[in-house]
């Protein structure tokens, strides 16, 4: 496999883990088949990026389900817009790539409106889902001809873009195609979420198909050297579980990779394979304590990451149910399970004694204390490391 970065094909599988549902694979009826896709998860030995790689159909990141929307982390954007502005100040031209983008494109609108722009789906990109996610944004830039957007809108000295490079199943070929619209010695700015974390932690839940690349600031800086760029600021934003990560690129002729950061990428990705070993049997271990039956244990949450949590652990028969009060998921069944997602009413059942909990880790308390109003005597605990509730024990 190549590496999506750098490009070369000195790589290594961290962990097959077969066949795995996407993250709106909600189906009518139980256990459906339907939306699996192998996914392998690898390293480049090179860059030291860590990589996910899906076998599926062309267009499998669109979901029949029109009211699943990706709702990105944006609270730190005003603080990254104090950076952005640096350059507005010195004259530069900037291009923002996506909707992603729109909270730092219009704190810059308002004062140096003559200076940036924000490039249009459908009338630049030529996308006509209003809900296209940032897998359709990307892809459309690494198939479309450039040149033809150049003559429309010109070149910039800097292109910033938020949460689409993650998106990207080509990051090589998207950042040679996005040099056609830079004047010379253009640059970038990037903003991603922090995988370090979580590589470290052995979170399951931070695998997602949308996202193949997963970036710490140590493969940042290795990955693209490769790509003859250095890295001159990085910025860390802090979230209760996954953090953010922002990184200003410039041009760098000379390149020279630092064999210990690299070693130390390398050895992560190996420390993320060993922690997903014991997270399987250490879950098991500690559900059980509470009931030897599914019937006496749920997950409230039916989003990405329990969906993964549940899926590359093969743990399904261990439930119940799952519970989430959208409305639109009630009724339907967890991706490739026999699990029926039900309301928190479901709850008042005294049978359960458990529940896992996979949401905000900002809402974990406000959501206990709601729950128990409904039965009393159950435990809950989280999916999420960070969590102080957190159901397992591989932090460190």
């Amino acid at each position: 496999m190549n590496c999506l970065l750098c490009n070369t094909k000195d790589t290594k599988i961290l962990k097959d883990f077969s066949l795995l549902p996407r993250s709106f694979d909600f189906q009518e009826k139980s256990n459906s088949q339907a939306g699996l896709y192998k996914i392998v998860k690898y390293q480049c030995k090179k860059c030291s990026v860590i990589q996910l790689k899906k076998t599926g159909k062309a267009n499998s990141f669109k979901s029949k389900y029109k009211w699943i929307t990706n709702k990105e982390p944006d609270e730190h954007l005003l603080k990254l817009s104090k950076y952005v502005e640096i350059f507005l100040k010195q004259g530069k031209k900037i291009l923002f790539l996506s909707k992603y983008d729109q909270i730092l494109f219009d704190y810059a609108k308002k004062k140096y409106s003559k200076k940036v722009y924000i490039l249009n789906n459908r009338a630049d990109l030529n996308i006509k889902d209003k809900n296209a996610s940032q897998f359709f944004i990307q892809d459309r830039l690494i198939k479309k001809n450039l040149n033809k957007l150049k003559k429309k809108i010109g070149t910039f000295d800097l292109i910033v873009s938020c949460r689409v490079l993650e998106h990207s199943y080509n990051i090589f070929k998207l950042i040679k195609n996005l040099k056609n619209l830079l004047n010379h010695d253009g640059q970038f700015i990037f903003e991603v979420p922090d995988s370090y974390k979580s590589l470290k932690q052995g979170d399951i839940g931070m695998l997602w198909e949308e996202h193949p690349v997963y970036f710490t600031q140590n493969s940042i800086k290795l990955g693209f050297k490769k790509l003859g760029f250095k890295v001159a600021k990085i910025f860390s934003y802090n979230y209760p579980q996954e953090n953010a990560l922002a990184f200003h690129l410039i041009p760098q002729k000379k390149i020279k990779i630092n064999k210990k950061n690299l070693f130390a990428e390398l050895k992560l990705g190996n420390n993320f394979v060993r922690k997903l070993k014991k997270l399987k049997k250490q879950t098991i271990n500690n559900i059980s304590k509470y009931s030897k039956k599914p019937s006496g244990v749920v997950l409230f949450g039916a989003g990405h990451r329990s969906i993964v949590f549940i899926n590359a652990l093969n743990i399904s028969k261990y439930f119940s149910h799952v519970i989430d009060d959208n409305k639109k998921k009630i009724g339907l069944y967890f991706p490739s399970t026999n699990l029926k997602i039900k309301s928190s009413t479901s709850l008042s059942d005294k049978k359960i004694k458990l529940c896992l909990l996979s949401i905000n880790i900002k809402i974990e308390k406000k959501i206990i204390k709601k729950l128990k109003k409904l039965n009393n005597n159950l435990a809950f605990f989280s999916i999420s490391p960070d969590s102080k509730f957190a159901l397992t024990t591989n932090k460190n």
